[in-house]
Order: structure tokens, then C-alpha cells, then sequence
């Protein structure tokens, strides 16, 4: 009797803010296992699935603008997950939010002439959930990434306001993956909250260079790997 040769783990990371909660939920969880795909949680990276699952293992993930994701993540958060979650803020973010309202407030604190002012910034950056776990978190430098591309390990990466347009393709990299979408909105935040000025922005691309970078790259990968 032939035996089946099994499939390499496909490793779901679940980068926040960046629809990664509806890609998990595409399709039921005997479907994901069928597959060998695991749906990894948000403290997974390339470095623990490679640890966990050896190098061979593929990925899939989603990604988005590094200032879009900081502002959803900020208000995500303020509301404690809510509505779809309920997730108590922790004493840090407790701390953090009692001190900012805006994401604009935060940058504009970066570049303060005032130390108290800029400690408090760097402090909201450091305990704020999905802000602390940035794109150097899950994928630790654009060269990194770009070595795991090479290596044919990613077989999905795409931008989240590409996600819904196309599950198509999404379902076939997911090996066949027979999905049935969810009717919830990928962009929970309010459509009526502050967005960062051109200064908050300049001040993103300086604080969060890295960010950026990784950014950029994964926005290669899509391309490479047609998900532009």
C-alpha cells in the first residue's frame, strides 16, 4: 500500500489588526486541520513556526499600512476588543489610555520638547497590544522575509483591503480551503475616528522605519506571488 506523503504545516500567523481573525475563520477548524494548516496565535512568528514545525513549513498571512494598522490598533484596544471581543484592558494599556485619546497624540508626544511627555509616548508604544507587536514581532526584518519568499515557504500575503476581493485565490492557496466568508466587516473601527495628520505620518515613517520596511517587502512578496 502507497502511503500518503503529508504536507508540510502551513502556518496561518495571525499578524493583528490586519484581518487575520477573518482569514482564521474563512472556514471550520476540521477543514484547517484536514489541510495541515494551523491557525497560529498573535505570539507566533517565522522564527517560533520555524522552531515549532522546521524550516520546510509554508505561511500565510495578511498585511497592511504601517499607519493603518497603528490607528486601528489604538482603537481596537480603547474599546477593549469590543464589540466582537471583550479582552480587559492590561495595567499598562490601562495606564496608556488614560493618558492618550488619539493615536495622533501619541506621535505628536515622539517628538515632544517635553520628557515626560515623550516617556509617556514611548511607554503607550510599549504596552499597547498589537502596537508592541509590530511587523519586526512576527517577521523581525524585511531580509528575513524576503529569505523565506526565496525559499518558497509563503504561500499567501496579502494586503487587507484585498482580502474580500479575492477569496478565490485565497482559498486555493490555502490548499483548496472550502470557505465560507463571514459576513463581518474587516474594518471594525468606527468610520468616524481620528486619522493621523500629515504629521503623525512623517512621524510614523521616522519612529517605525523598520516597519516600513518590512512593509514594503511583503508588498513584493504579494506581487511575486500574485496577490498585488
Amino acid at each position: 500500500m502507497q502511503r500518503v506523503r503529508k504536507l508540510p504545516t502551513l502556518c496561518l500567523l495571525h499578524v493583528g489588526k490586519t484581518g487575520g481573525t477573518y482569514l482564521r475563520n474563512l472556514a471550520r477548524e476540521d477543514a484547517y486541520k484536514q489541510r495541515n494548516i494551523v491557525r497560529c496565535i498573535h505570539g507566533d512568528t517565522l522564527e517560533t513556526t520555524a522552531q515549532q514545525y522546521g524550516d520546510n513549513r509554508k505561511l500565510a498571512f495578511s498585511f497592511r499600512d504601517p499607519a493603518e494598522r497603528f490607528v486601528s490598533a489604538f482603537y481596537s484596544r480603547q474599546r477593549q476588543g469590543r464589540p466582537r471581543y471583550q479582552a480587559t484592558w492590561t495595567p499598562g494599556e490601562a495606564i496608556a489610555f488614560k493618558y492618550f485619546e488619539t493615536p495622533q497624540q501619541i506621535l505628536s508626544d515622539l517628538k515632544s520638547c517635553s520628557e515626560v511627555a515623550k516617556s509617556a509616548a514611548h511607554f503607550a508604544l510599549a504596552h499597547i497590544q498589537h502596537i508592541k507587536l509590530g511587523y519586526v514581532h512576527y517577521f523581525h526584518s524585511a531580509t528575513r522575509l524576503l529569505l523565506e519568499h526565496q525559499s518558497g515557504n509563503i504561500l499567501l500575503c496579502i494586503e487587507t483591503p484585498k482580502i474580500s476581493m479575492n477569496l478565490l485565490q485565497i482559498s486555493t492557496a490555502l490548499r483548496d480551503l472550502p470557505i465560507n466568508p463571514s459576513s463581518d466587516n474587516l474594518h471594525a473601527n468606527p468610520l468616524d475616528v481620528e486619522q493621523l495628520d500629515e504629521s503623525a505620518h512623517s512621524t510614523m515613517r521616522d519612529h517605525f522605519g523598520q516597519e516600513y520596511k518590512i512593509f514594503e517587502a511583503a508588498r513584493q512578496v504579494a506581487k511575486d506571488i500574485g496577490f498585488a
